[in-house]
């Protein structure tokens, strides 16, 4: 699928795009992979862990559009990443959000379109569904963008990925658990009863794949992942990361836009969405000849998905993910 095609990656040096590019690279042969980030100096490293591979860095801004239209020329893949992720970052920085969030994604779609690229996917989050804070709504535009662009031109395959908190992510709270951990503690929640989507890295990414393998266009693919209580999962790492350390955890209460409960699809969403084992497809409302609805089916699911009331992981479960990437 990747062989011998040129792969575009904002926000390459993320989190998701590292492990993105990792994959292509074990898996494929790509005739040239490039980085489109800010990042200097992860830059510089990935370089050196490639070198001898076909991987070239840009120095850019998805802000940018007459810098990343003239880096995306040639290209067969378009990987949208690229973007402020931090809740608390984007309510006091609202402004830097939109430009980055919204106009960043309005800037890559035209650059897919005027490029004539063939396949565009972009990364979503749980928290653009139902949004009652700056970056879920910035996605949840950046959603709406990307589809809608889908319906305008259709010689480009757009398509969109969602999923949740992958877990050690950098800014994410396992990380920032184990510093307060190191330091002596304590463990500061907001609220322990709070729950989130949690998953391994490797889980969106083949999310990716199968979005590229099967999409149609204009799609939002949505992963299944399990549930975690935030209160279990200090509980774990200060037992296990932590141990012989009497450790205090704390609760502040909630932040400014931050959720009780994640959710990944609305009732209204899952009455156009169906269910394929390890991920769900929601479907646009526009649907010219009814041709996704004659691809994917009409067995829609019409149930809401929410942290809450999914499948919440034990204390032994959230120690075994634990272990398996490397946290304790």
């Amino acid at each position: 699928m990747l062989n011998g095609k040129k792969i575009f990656v904002t926000g390459g040096t993320g989190s998701w795009g590292t492990c993105l590019i990792k994959t292509i690279f074990a898996k494929y042969n790509p005739a040239e992979v490039v980085v489109f980030s800010r990042g200097e100096h992860k830059q510089v490293e990935m370089l050196r862990m490639y070198a001898g591979k076909k991987i070239t860095c840009i120095i850019g801004d998805v802000r940018d559009y007459q810098r990343m239209r003239d880096a995306s020329r040639g290209v067969d893949y378009f990987f949208h990443m690229a973007a402020l992720k931090h809740v608390p970052i984007c309510e006091d920085n609202h402004e830097e959000a939109i430009a980055t969030n919204i106009n960043g994604t309005i800037n890559a779609t035209r650059c897919a379109q005027e490029n004539d690229i063939s396949n565009f996917i972009f990364v979503s989050t749980d928290k653009a569904v139902n949004p009652i804070n700056v970056y879920g709504t910035t996605k949840l535009m950046a959603e709406k963008i990307v589809i809608g662009s889908g319906l305008k031109n259709l010689k480009t395959r757009f398509v969109c990925v969602r999923a949740g908190n992958v877990l050690g992510s950098a800014g994410s709270v396992v990380p920032l658990f184990k510093n307060q951990i190191d330091a002596g503690g304590p463990v500061t929640l907001t609220d322990g009863s709070m729950t989130r989507y949690l998953m391994l890295l490797r889980s969106p990414i083949e999310l990716i794949f199968h979005a590229m393998n099967n999409s149609k266009g204009r799609e939002v693919f949505v992963l299944k992942m399990p549930s975690v209580v935030i209160g279990d999962l200090a509980k774990v790492l200060v037992s296990e990361y932590g141990k012989g350390k009497k450790i205090q955890i704390t609760e502040s209460g909630p932040r400014p836009g931050e959720k009780y409960h994640e959710m990944l699809m609305t009732l209204d969403e899952s009455m156009r969405a169906v269910d394929m084992k390890d991920f769900m497809v929601i479907l646009p409302f526009v649907d010219p000849l009814s041709a996704l609805r004659k691809h994917w089916g009409t067995d829609f699911i019409n149930r809401e998905y929410n942290s809450k009331n999914n499948y919440i992981l034990s204390e032994g479960e959230i120690k075994g993910m634990l272990k398996e990437n490397g946290d304790i």
